[in-house]
C-alpha cells in the first residue's frame, strides 16, 4: 500500500500518540504530558516548529486520555 506524505506523516503521528498514551500508563499521565508541553515550548523557541508541533499534539493526545479529575 502506498500512502500519500499527509497519510504518512499522520500514521507516525498516530503511532507516536500511541507510544505516548502506553508510558502514561506506566508512568504519571499528567507528568508526561506536561513534560511534552515543556519540550514543546522549547522546540519552538529554538525555531523547530514542526517538532514543537508534533510534541503539542502528542501531549494533546495524553491529556485526552487523562482520567477526570471531577
Amino acid at each position: 500500500m502506498k500512502l500519500t506524505d499527509q497519510e504518512a506523516i499522520q500514521a507516525i503521528t498516530d503511532a507516536l500518540g500511541g507510544l505516548a498514551i502506553a508510558l502514561g500508563e506506566q508512568v504519571d499521565p499528567a507528568r508526561l504530558a506536561a513534560d511534552l508541553r515543556r519540550l514543546a515550548d522549547e522546540a519552538e523557541q529554538r525555531g523547530q516548529g514542526p517538532s514543537a508541533g508534533l510534541l503539542d499534539e502528542i501531549a494533546r493526545t495524553v491529556e485526552a486520555r487523562l482520567p477526570d479529575r471531577n
